[in-house]
């Protein structure tokens, strides 16, 4: 399985913000821009695991994906 990572910033407070870096350089270069400018933050990381897909919408309402040819 492989895990996803995901990054956020914190606040002094411990509270984490609502939008997800996908890239940690980009992260810590915004919480550091933030610490300049007098709001010191952090930067946690989230690791989500990715363990299993199922289809749950198709077009045709069946539970196969692709359609088998001709249908």
């Amino acid at each position: 399985m492989n895990d996803i990572y995901r990054y956020v910033l914190v606040d002094l407070d411990d509270t984490e913000n609502d939008y997800e870096y996908q890239d940690f350089e980009i992260a810590k270069r915004d919480a550091t821009v933030l610490f300049l400018a007098g709001s010191p933050m952090a930067v946690v990381k989230r690791t989500y695991v990715y363990e299993d897909t199922s289809l749950v919408w198709t077009p045709d309402g069946t539970d196969n994906w692709p359609p088998k040819a001709g249908s």
